[in-house]
């Protein structure tokens, strides 16, 4: 025992008297045998990458501590059931207030579980942490003389977050009792989940050991996160989170023993699941973008820009003879250079990092198209820019070094996959997931059997390459057409359907070239539009748009462009 509070400011409690945890599923099964349960478990060490797991929380002057377990326990299960890719610190304060599970005299955590499953549960951080749609409010480092009375619900988040209310909310599955015969799998398989035990006046004392009831009257129930087990000199415990700040126990924590329903801590458990099907998640969220099923589970499609590559610098040779003013509110090359066929393609660059080189030979076509009148209709070959140019392989290259070898050497015509057209199609298919990137195919200075040209007679070459700012962009399309953009994919774009994208969740995954070729205003929010190199199962028929004005992604840092040397 020892100095855990000052005398007369014990900490609230909260469980509401008589609860019951909710009976447990014949739905929730585990592939663990009884004989693979360890002798001690932390889901500490388990999910070390799960920051909420190892966050130790304060109720403050308020009899919150089922609210508190639940927010816990659904942060943590959300982290782990996303392998780590959604990390949401929920909001004990919207449980709290608004899920009617409770006050802050008392509640259950079934109670926001159900919420959760059924209203959604938002993010907010600890008291003055600014974290989140809605932190806590009720601060606790002083004495309570009562309980503070419970705040009123209130729909939104506070000011400066980047999401409204509804917009933030996170949604489960189904809510669930656990037996305490199961409950070291379910914690194992899932994570922690809420506990309630009776408060003796001895717990206050707490500093370390395995607690056990020893003196003292009985002073309520408590709801806790059980996030693990062991043998303390002989004595198995349970591992739990409490919620009265790090200033309690073991720096937050407590081990209470176990095998005996000490305190009735035996009696049962309350877990959720969440539901964190990706494109179920980024929906729910009511983002600026909806999201679909463009390719099969554990298929990722090739990016291929090399780290550090960085834009072209502006060329002061290039000018307009575009005002600010007539800069169109919309602008879609598909509809104003309908005659260029190669605007409107979508290639897929299948299992290589080969994207520079599609970003590429596809403002290289298109600009050869427009700067002819229509005159000149070239697709590029993406395959002799890949294996040729020096630019890049399938593990990654720079848009710009193209450009500089269409000025120097000259690139040839090749279609899509199996299409036959023009000197060298492409070589390297991409409807089928891709284990790994595949080799790069080796320069071939020849052309397919059957083109009536030689490699030689088959060149086009540039006359100039050079950067574009974002200020100038928009007129850069207008005047020349398509440029190649680059950005920082994240994990959540691989599902991207249609709207206006921007980052919502998961992690980076690498660069990415694209052809930059237009942009518009969607339900008010302004958006680039971008012609992708993953086939037209992607996206909107392989095209994407993403935020303007906000750098989404890295996406405004610069364009590479080029113009053509016309025969």
């Amino acid at each position: 025992a020892g100095k855990n509070f000052e005398k007369g400011s014990e900490p609230v409690l909260g469980l509401l008297p008589g609860y019951e945890p909710l009976p447990p599923s014949s739905d929730i099964i585990y592939n663990i045998s009884d004989e693979d349960i360890s002798e001690n478990f932390d889901a500490r060490v388990q999910w070390p990458d799960c920051y909420t797991i190892k966050e130790i929380r304060n109720q403050g002057c308020c009899g919150s501590c089922w609210a508190v377990s639940a927010a816990e326990v659904i942060s943590d299960r959300i982290c782990i059931a996303s392998k780590g890719e959604q990390q949401v610190e929920v909001s004990s304060e919207d449980i709290l207030t608004c899920s009617g599970a409770g006050n802050c005299s008392y509640g259950y955590p079934s109670g926001g579980f159900d919420y959760y499953v059924e209203s959604g549960v938002i993010s907010g951080g600890e008291v003055d942490s600014h974290k989140g749609c809605q932190p806590y409010t009720i601060i606790g480092d002083h004495p309570c003389a009562s309980t503070v009375p419970t705040p009123k619900c209130q729909e939104s988040c506070i000011a400066g977050y980047n999401r409204t209310y509804t917009q933030d909310k996170h949604f489960g599955s189904k809510s669930y009792g656990v037996d305490v015969k199961d409950v070291q799998k379910e914690i194992m398989t899932n994570g922690p989940v809420a506990a309630g035990f009776t408060v003796y006046e001895d717990f206050y004392s707490y500093k370390s050991g395995v607690y056990q009831h020893v003196t003292g009257k009985q002073n309520g129930g408590h709801g806790v996160k059980l996030m693990g087990w062991g043998v303390d000199n002989g004595v198995k415990y349970w591992l739990v989170a409490n919620s009265w700040g790090t200033v309690f126990g073991e720096q937050g924590y407590f081990k209470i023993k176990r095998g005996n329903n000490e305190c009735g801590f035996e009696g049962g458990f309350d877990a959720v699941t969440p539901k964190l099907d990706q494109i179920d998640y980024i929906n729910s969220l009511g983002t600026t973008w909806q999201a679909g099923k463009n390719f099969e589970k554990g298929f990722e499609p090739a990016l291929g820009l090399a780290p550090g590559y960085k834009p072209l610098p502006p060329s002061s040779d290039i000018t307009y003879d575009i005002a600010d003013e007539n800069v169109p509110e919309d602008y879609d090359p598909r509809i104003h250079l309908k005659y260029c066929y190669t605007v409107k393609e979508i290639r897929n660059q299948g299992c290589c990092g080969s994207c520079w080189a599609f970003s590429a030979s596809e403002v290289i076509s298109d600009r050869i198209c427009i700067a002819s009148g229509n005159k000149q209709q070239v697709e590029v070959s993406a395959e002799d820019v890949l294996t040729c140019s020096g630019a890049g392989s399938c593990q990654g290259g720079w848009p710009s070094a193209v450009f500089d070898y269409y000025i120097k050497s000259g690139v040839i015509t090749g279609g899509l996959v199996d299409s036959h057209e023009g000197c060298q199609p492409y070589t390297i298919t991409g409807d089928h997931p891709c284990a790994s990137y595949v080799p790069t195919p080796k320069c071939q200075k020849s052309c397919i059997a059957g083109y009536n040209r030689t490699y030689t007679q088959d060149k086009h070459f540039g006359s100039k390459a050079y950067g574009v700012s974002l200020k100038d962009v928009q007129k850069e399309l207008m005047t020349n057409g398509p440029v190649s953009a680059m950005f920082t994919v994240y994990n959540d774009f691989f599902a991207y359907k249609t709207g206006v994208y921007q980052h919502v969740t998961g992690e980076a995954k690498g660069l990415h070239a694209v052809k930059l070729m237009g942009w518009g205003v969607d339900n008010g929010v302004k958006y680039w539009l971008v012609a992708n190199s993953w086939g037209t199962v992607f996206g909107d028929q392989g095209y994407f748009k993403i935020k303007r004005g906000n750098d989404e992604c890295g996406f405004e840092g610069g364009f590479d462009a080029v113009t053509p040397k016309l025969e």
